[in-house]
């Protein structure tokens, strides 16, 4: 069974989920939102002094990068969680009580989900009501956190992404990100603060999802705990292993003589693989994308249209006339086949997804967008369309910035479709690309780079072509 979508330069070559990748039933199954995983070896660090800012100090720093680093964290399979320390200082009591209010707001979770893909504002104030208070302090988040892994407060280090980007780690979120390392050095969970609840409703709603599912190469961090501070909302979770797909894109355009190719290799089982992951995740199948999940996409094109339209002198090749008809076109046609729903990521691009070869999964990072995925009753009422076209464009887009070749960015994004297990309509993938590739055009003139600029012109136009 194959797709019809067959781009003139790059085919896109779509199937019906093969043996290892069956469709799955919408129904949601049973699980355990906080059923934890093992740890594995993570990458130490250099012992620094602690960051004794307040909480509400590092958040402007931190807020700007995000939350996968270069070789920071791995998980190993087989291997247990770490035993709480009988230090007289950590206080099991405390971590056992934590341990019951967590587990007794997975029932909240579901109720979270509303018609449409929205928020069910009551049922937030009631999972917010349940939380525990854990204060706006710097040495009560890091006792929350600590606790969360049985391990003594006076003896692990919170520290900001932001200090980790000065030191290679790489990324961008929209909310601030802390790693927990022990006093070995060892980087032993993720600590995710949510200045916007409802984004931090969305993350937890997301995360349950994929514990139900029980997926075989696609996950997400395990979520290890759940907390407020102050009006923040705090997730502690396991972090994900492996590599990012944007660090294999880096590392391949940095390469040079035979590790050029050892590289170009790495990153296409990489890419092969994510396509696998999401071929997965697309498994999950509703029925016909809903028309609210396609509407709110169409409205940011005709958005970037807009704003697009009054600078479109600074755009080589690209007129106003000729880009209101191009976008009246896949618009018509991407509501005229929407295609099947299924359970979507939301923001699939190479920096969202951390491949770990030697277990051969992916995991899933800033998953709130897949909230926007799930109906009422959770549902599946998403385009996978959304990942595939996103994901598929932004190899051309990263590749650039990266100096990936255009003939290497080619084959990776043929290794992508060819590897994707799943039928969506040529017109919905379509659609998405040009979201994507207007949408990084953006971006560009923001920054004034005149090479960017026109990069991304060309690859607009591309995506039209399709």
């Amino acid at each position: 069974m194959k797709s019809t979508f067959t781009p003139p330069t790059h085919p896109l070559k779509t199937r019906g989920f093969g043996n290892s990748i069956q469709a799955r039933s919408a129904a949601l199954p049973q699980t355990s939102l906080l059923q934890t995983r093992p740890f594995g070896s993570p990458a130490r660090v250099q012992q620094q002094q602690p960051d004794t800012r307040s909480i509400a100090e590092q958040l402007e720093g931190a807020s700007r990068f995000g939350y996968h680093g270069l070789d920071i964290p791995v998980k190993a399979s087989g291997t247990s969680p770490p035993p709480p320390p009988s230090s007289p200082v950590f206080n099991r009591l405390q971590m056992l009580k934590a341990e019951s209010v967590q587990r007794s707001l997975t029932s909240e979770v579901d109720s979270l989900r509303s018609e449409g893909g929205q928020i069910n504002p009551q049922a937030l104030q009631n999972l917010l009501s349940q939380l525990p208070q854990i204060g706006n302090s710097r040495d009560k988040l890091v006792a929350f956190a600590a606790s969360r892994v049985g391990r003594n407060p006076n003896q692990v280090n919170l520290r900001n992404i932001k200090e980790l980007k000065e030191e290679g780690a790489t990324g961008v979120s929209g909310a601030p990100v802390f790693f927990l390392f022990d006093d070995q050095g060892q980087s032993i969970a993720t600590v995710k603060l949510f200045p916007n609840l409802n984004e931090f409703a969305r993350e937890l709603s997301a995360l349950k999802r994929f514990e139900q599912e029980g997926f075989e190469v696609i996950e997400s961090p395990q979520n290890l705990g759940v907390a407020k501070a102050g009006e923040l909302g705090v997730l502690v979770s396991l972090v994900a292993p492996g590599v990012a797909i944007d660090d294999y894109l880096q590392r391949l355009g940095t390469a040079t003589g035979e590790n050029r190719s050892t590289e170009m290799e790495r990153t296409t089982q990489a890419v092969k693989g994510n396509a696998r992951a999401l071929s997965e995740l697309h498994s999950v199948r509703g029925s016909q994308v809903s028309e609210g999940f396609l509407q709110q996409h169409i409205n940011a094109v005709r958005d970037i249209e807009g704003k697009l339209s009054a600078r479109i002198r600074e755009v080589p090749g690209i007129e106003a006339s000729w880009l209101h008809e191009q976008i009246d076109q896949v618009v018509n046609d991407a509501i005229a086949n929407p295609g099947q729903a299924s359970l979507i990521h939301g923001d699939a691009h190479p920096g969202n997804f951390f491949w770990d070869q030697p277990s051969e999964q992916l995991t899933a990072i800033d998953t709130p967008t897949m909230h926007y995925s799930m109906g009422e009753e959770g549902e599946p009422i998403g385009a996978p369309a959304r990942d595939y076209g996103n994901f598929y464009q932004k190899l051309a887009h990263f590749g650039v910035n990266y100096e990936v070749l255009p003939e290497e960015v080619e084959q990776l994004q043929q290794a992508f479709a060819d590897e994707y297990h799943g039928e969506i309509p040529a017109a919905s993938i379509k659609f998405f690309r040009v979201r994507a590739a207007l949408g990084e055009l953006m971006k560009a003139l923001a920054s004034g780079d005149r090479n960017a600029i026109d990069n991304n012109a060309q690859l607009v136009i591309r995506a039209f072509a399709a």
